[in-house]
């Protein structure tokens, strides 16, 4: 009876002095495939000098909620482990609401995520006996490469983890077929080859829970890796991508004494090193391309999450931005349920500032193409350039959902005013880009479509390049 008391006290006073905190929200349960124990533990700290009790969570039968303590002392942190069993493939993004002693309504949390193999069965959540609560950001990853079909493993396969766009490890596997190595939580595209293979690529959420990944390699056939070598019979050992060409670049490619023979008629060695430096892009002079103006129109609708879609996107947009000049400038408009400007018109040699802003895309909503393109236009016909390459380039994985705007009017409308639009497509399917290159062919520019690593790295150079070179 004195502890009903106690609570009804706390609850009655206790609004006024307590406060609970929540860090970090949303909190990401996660991409759940086979491996993955689905659950996410979520810090509630009390930050008054009250004690504070946990009364209830509410939440439906596709989630287990435990408890490290339901009593929170004063300036100290208890953990509430939240693991869900997902009913359908997609993303999820679910609210749970928790009852207080200190508060007369509950207070609200968010865990998201997405579902790519939907469990075939309930599993116990983990008590807080059984595993203890890892607050650290880092922890061992575990990685082991096989081959599909014998399931031995791969000696010397390469893996190069991606975040955010950017490539932040790059391993080789032992005679195991395993490598390890400490890195932060969070989403990973995984690319993965070995000599012999054909490459293979992966999107994993990994933490302390969910730290081994295995990847399969299908071998390449014999016939295959025989018209490779005959092509290329002069290939060198060593890796060297700088000096490989493509088979008709070898035969027109002039010999050594030649070039020096035109070095030495024209401009000396000495001038072409002072010119070389006074171009900080030589490969995209100002005296070869136009100034540019882009207006990035970004799909981060909720089918971009968790697929790889956005990762491909973001290496494809970060190669871009490291090259882009101080006479170009660029916009980012986001869209998904509404579009919005993340990135205001800025000169292109900004890059920090830029690639931030791209690290920071994250996917949500349904797809609202007709606005994001009306949006995208305006703020290209704002800051157009004359004698300019003005250009909208979507980037999406699909067509549109919400057309309450026509993108085949819109198109042809600033089509007229100078304004071109190409079209990334990121892992399209042939259906899918039907009606994405009937609006770039309206728009006067091009269908660009990105389905591995290796395209998304040179993907929008190329656009630029083809779009801005002067004539």
């Amino acid at each position: 009876m004195k502890n009903l008391i106690n609570i009804f006290i706390l609850f009655a006073f206790g609004a006024v002095n307590a406060q609970t905190v929540f860090l970090d929200q949303p909190y990401e349960i996660g991409l759940i495939d086979k491996s993955n124990q689905r659950y996410v533990d979520v810090p509630i700290k009390n930050t008054s000098d009250k004690k504070v009790f946990i009364f209830r969570a509410e939440a439906d039968k596709r989630f287990q909620i435990r408890y490290s303590s339901k009593e929170v002392l004063p300036d100290s942190t208890v953990y509430m482990r939240v693991q869900f069993t997902p009913e359908v493939k997609g993303p999820f993004s679910e609210k749970i609401a928790i009852h207080f002693s200190c508060y007369t309504e509950p207070k609200t949390i968010k865990v998201s995520g997405f579902t790519s193999v939907v469990p075939t069965s309930a599993i116990a959540c983990p008590s807080f006996s059984d595993q203890d609560i890892n607050t650290s950001l880092n922890f061992e990853l575990e990685v082991t490469v096989i081959d599909k079909d014998t399931r031995d493993p791969i000696h010397k396969s390469q893996v190069i983890l991606i975040k955010n766009g950017v490539p932040v490890e790059k391993l080789s596997t032992n005679s195991k077929g395993l490598v390890e190595k400490e890195v932060e939580l969070g989403l990973y595209y995984f690319v993965v080859s070995a000599e012999n293979y054909f490459p293979t690529e992966a999107v994993k959420y990994v933490n302390h829970n969910n730290n081994v990944v295995l990847l399969e390699l299908e071998k390449a056939p014999e016939e295959e890796l025989l018209v490779i070598e005959t092509n290329n019979p002069d290939e060198a050992i060593e890796d060297s991508s700088e000096d490989l060409f493509e088979p008709d670049e070898i035969e027109n490619k002039p010999t050594v004494e030649i070039i020096m023979d035109e070095v030495e008629e024209q401009d000396t060695i000495l001038e072409i090193m002072v010119e070389a430096e006074d171009d900080p892009f030589p490969n995209f002079s100002v005296n070869e391309f136009k100034p540019s103006n882009i207006v990035f129109l970004v799909d981060v609708s909720k089918s971009m999450a968790y697929t790889g879609k956005l990762d491909l996107l973001k290496v494809a947009m970060i190669n871009l931005a490291r090259m882009l000049r101080d006479v170009d400038q660029i916009t980012v408009v986001s869209y998904a349920d509404n579009a919005n400007i993340i990135l205001e018109t800025m000169p292109g040699n900004n890059p920090d500032t830029i690639i931030s802003i791209i690290q920071g895309l994250k996917a949500h909503g349904h797809t609202a193409g007709g606005k994001g393109m009306k949006k995208a236009y305006q703020k290209a016909e704002e800051f157009f350039i004359p004698q300019g390459n003005n250009q909208v380039i979507m980037a999406t994985d699909g067509g549109f959902t919400q057309n309450d705007i026509n993108p085949y009017k819109l198109a042809k409308k600033y089509k007229k005013k100078g304004v071109t639009i190409s079209i990334v497509g990121v892992k399209t399917n042939k259906f899918q880009e039907l009606s994405l290159e009937k609006v770039v062919g309206l728009g006067d520019g091009n269908y660009v479509r990105i389905k591995n690593y290796e395209e998304a790295q040179g993907a929008l150079i190329d656009e630029i390049k083809a779009s801005a070179k002067r004539e």
